[in-house]
């Protein structure tokens, strides 16, 4: 392919002898040669757009729309070209964990270790159940990024926040303390010594 991208066309090389002398012929190879050319061109443009490494317009915006990417700028600067590049190529350098343990670990170290998520997955419904303490609660969004990136597309997530339950605000708080709250407070606000999905 490259050999064939790398030369200008000649449809006069392609004719037979006795039909190359003829005066007709020569006046039609002259008249397509420039067009055959700019097809060339175009097909030169096409095979470098298929690439990242050398892409520089609509290949380049394929895969930042692909990827929901923003580029600062789009001009065709070599400088904003590679920069471009590599963010595409960062995002793609991302690897994939292949187990449920893996995703967990990954999770774990974003949240600041397993008192902060808990996960169960089910193989009967393909759904992947995260809980999250009210300690990670600004995550959640980040979090359910992640988890969409990560996980299969057959795979349903399901997130929830671990709330404060009557029986944890008995053991953690006395009735005085929990008069300082209201009951949305004491219901959202993280308590140092709770225990996840502390059951009552």
């Amino acid at each position: 392919m490259a050999e064939i991208i790398s030369k200008k066309v000649n449809l006069g090389e392609y004719l037979p002898p006795p039909v190359a002398e003829a005066e007709e012929f020569k006046a039609l190879v002259n008249t397509e040669n420039p067009e055959f050319n700019i097809i060339l061109e175009e097909l030169k443009t096409a095979y470098k757009e298929l690439f990242i490494l050398t892409a520089e317009n609509w290949g380049l915006e394929m895969w930042e729309k692909a990827l929901d990417i923003i580029p600062e700028s789009t001009e065709n600067s070599e400088d904003v070209l590679r920069q471009r590049r590599a963010e595409i190529l960062s995002r793609l350098y991302t690897g994939t964990p292949y187990t449920f343990r893996r995703v967990y670990e990954i999770l774990c170290e974003l949240c600041g270790g397993s008192d902060y998520i808990k996960m169960e997955y089910s193989d009967n419904d393909y759904t992947l159940d995260t809980l999250l303490s009210l300690k990670v609660k600004n995550l959640q969004k980040t979090i359910l990024e992640l988890l969409e990136r990560l996980t299969p597309a057959n795979i349903s997530l399901k997130m929830n926040l671990d709330y404060n339950t009557h029986g944890r605000l008995g053991r953690l708080l006395t009735n005085e303390e929990m008069e300082a709250y209201t009951h949305q407070q004491l219901k959202e606000t993280y308590i140092e010594g709770s225990i996840l999905d502390e059951k009552y």
